[in-house]
């Protein structure tokens, strides 16, 4: 949690988290602004994102930034920003969260993605995966995630609307399997022994 002048913008103060992941001591920090440490700002930048909360058109900021610590090193931050101008020295009050682990998580799983459809794309396999509901396991909106290749193999384009629901795809079971196809799924969901696998054949209805 960061505190700085709405006049001056130098903060006032930085809880004990905030200056320890910076690198800087209390006393340092009250010689900087939020600009000092935010990497690609300068003061004509920083002061025209503050305008909003300014002129009272929002009552609050949050944006994604770079934190440039005292040794040069940055780290990914989420900020949300409020402005409390009800007292003799308006001040601005930021909550700061430090999103460098979880950015890198989601990067690695968007590669780990991209490395996936590429692998699926050189065989004939149509991969989903569904998130089941332990009560209603063939619930028509429960979660599913549909490969690259499976929505091709049921003639859709990337960019082609396909809802990430498993009605999706039971629809396009045709009719005369859709029963068996589904009654298959569910003890194969419902099972507790392991023992019950989903193996069938049935047809897809294409595009």
């Amino acid at each position: 949690v960061y505190t700085f002048d709405a006049k001056t913008l130098l903060f006032i103060q930085a809880n004990e988290r905030a200056c320890e992941n910076l690198g800087y001591s209390k006393s340092e920090i009250k010689t900087l602004t939020p600009y000092h440490i935010m990497a690609g700002y300068e003061q004509t930048q920083f002061r025209n994102l503050l305008k909003p909360l300014e002129t009272k058109e929002k009552k609050d900021l949050e944006f994604n930034t770079s934190f440039q610590r005292k040794n040069g090193s940055t780290y990914d931050a989420f900020i949300d920003l409020q402005l409390f101008d009800d007292h003799e020295t308006p001040v601005y009050v930021a909550i700061v969260h430090d999103t460098t682990q979880r950015n890198r998580h989601e990067q690695e799983l968007i590669e780990a993605l991209a490395r996936f459809n590429l692998a699926t794309q050189a065989t004939k396999e149509g991969i989903w995966e569904l998130q089941v509901s332990p009560t209603d396991p063939l619930n028509p909106d429960n979660t599913a995630w549909w490969s690259d290749r499976f929505k091709e193999l049921i003639g859709l384009n990337e960019n082609d609307p396909f809802p990430e629901r498993l009605v999706s795809w039971s629809a396009r079971i045709h009719p005369d399997d859709r029963a068996d196809t589904l009654r298959a799924l569910y003890e194969h969901l419902t099972d507790r022994t392991g023992e019950v696998d989903f193996q069938v054949e049935y047809r897809l209805l294409t595009t």
